[in-house]
């Protein structure tokens, strides 16, 4: 992985994926948001990565958000992408 070839597109996707699991850890546990964040969260994954996006419905799966919150997907995803994108 070689952050300097991350273009500024790059780091903002970084950043708002890191928000995202942010937010997950800390006001998404309570368990109103539920089904509204986690498809949120979905589609604006979807939006940046296209569909390799879709790894976020592991989270729909896990409702109780004590595991979930604590495992960033999201940032995960955003690194994986990055790197893959930029290796070859």
């Amino acid at each position: 992985m070689n952050p300097s070839l991350w273009t500024g597109w790059d780091w903002f996707k970084l950043v708002l994926c890191g928000s995202i699991d942010f937010f997950d850890f800390t006001i998404g546990r309570v368990l109103f948001f539920f089904p509204f964040e986690e498809i949120g969260y979905m589609i604006m994954t979807v939006l940046m990565w296209g569909p390799r996006g879709l790894v976020t419905l592991f989270e729909i799966l896990e409702p109780t958000e004590f595991i979930d919150g604590f495992i960033p997907i999201t940032t995960g995803k955003a690194l994986w992408a990055l790197n893959h994108k930029h290796s070859g």
